[in-house]
């Protein structure tokens, strides 16, 4: 018999959290000023919970690893955004 325990139904796991939180993040990153506040947290927090969907995948604790993937990309593209947006507007006097 498969040792691994199914999901539990009704409950998000932390891909589809970090899905959510990278696209949020991503859309905060695309926003002038007020955007890179809210961009870092979320896009920090998309990319953790991304990693922890993809060892809870490997570990058999979940089925589905895509979303995953897709929200710790997204949350490390929006990190992008921010850092390339504040290196740019801050000059080096």
């Amino acid at each position: 018999m498969d040792d691994a325990r199914p999901p539990h139904h009704g409950r998000r796991s932390p891909g589809d959290l970090s899905f959510g939180l990278g696209l949020i993040a991503l859309l905060c990153a695309l926003l002038p000023v007020i955007g890179d506040v809210l961009a870092l947290p979320t896009g920090l927090a998309a990319a953790i919970l991304g990693y922890l969907g993809v060892s809870r995948h490997d570990r058999g604790l979940e089925h589905r690893v895509a979303t995953s993937y897709l929200g710790a990309g997204l949350g490390a593209i929006a990190l992008l955004i921010v850092v390339v947006s504040l290196i740019a507007t801050h000059s080096a006097d």
